[in-house]
């Protein structure tokens, strides 16, 4: 992992549990369980703030 301006830069491709679309312009990050199914999805203008979304969805 690289030091980005105090932050951690993570290869989002290695989230296991996460997948990453892009539809009309708009990024989304989507939990999905052990089976396979969408639990709760997130959006934003990048990878990053559509993770973001999803997280704040969680909480």
């Amino acid at each position: 992992m690289n030091k980005v301006n105090n932050q951690i830069k993570i290869d989002l491709s290695r989230l296991r549990h996460i997948n990453f679309e892009f539809k009309s312009e708009e990024h989304i990050a989507i939990l999905i369980d052990y089976q396979g199914y969408e639990i709760l999805k997130g959006y934003g203008d990048s990878q990053l703030e559509a993770l973001n979304d999803l997280h704040e969805n969680l909480i």
